[in-house]
């Protein structure tokens, strides 16, 4: 079920712009994205609708979850916080950054300081999208600087 979910999210979420996406309802008619999500999650999801650099100054990484998933919201962060500093160290070791303790110290730091989930909910309710954002004035030019 799990995958059925998360292939049909990543779907979603990856389709661009143009044509809008479209889910099936429990009803077989067919509804677009916009039909399901508020306006102000669809505006989240289109800053955020990648994992990675969001722009210059955020990095984000997206946590999809069905509504009945009993992790605790320390739980997903505590993912989502392991997630983004994997990706900040393969970013680093693709650019010929040596990764060590010191580099380590410097990333955890920068995602516990400037960290936060926000959270989206479907309007009908079957699966919970977590965005981690780290945001941080240069944020990209202050990881690029770590050796």
């Amino acid at each position: 079920m799990r995958i059925v979910i998360l292939s049909l999210l990543i779907s979603v979420f990856f389709t661009g712009c143009v044509g809008g996406a479209s889910i099936k309802s429990s009803s077989n008619r067919t509804e677009s994205i916009d039909s399901v999500m508020s306006r102000e999650d669809k505006e989240l999801l289109l800053k955020y609708r990648q994992e990675g650099f969001a722009d210059l100054n955020s990095y984000s990484v997206i946590i999809v979850r069905p509504i009945e998933n009993e992790d605790t919201i320390e739980e997903i962060t505590e993912q989502a916080q392991r997630r983004t500093f994997v990706s900040f160290q393969k970013y680093l070791r693709e650019r010929g950054v040596r990764i060590d303790s010191n580099t380590n110290t410097k990333l955890l730091n920068l995602i516990n300081e400037n960290g936060s989930l926000k959270r989206i909910q479907d309007k009908d309710k079957s699966r919970v999208v977590y965005i981690f954002v780290v945001e941080e004035d240069g944020l990209k030019r202050n990881i690029d600087s770590i050796k």
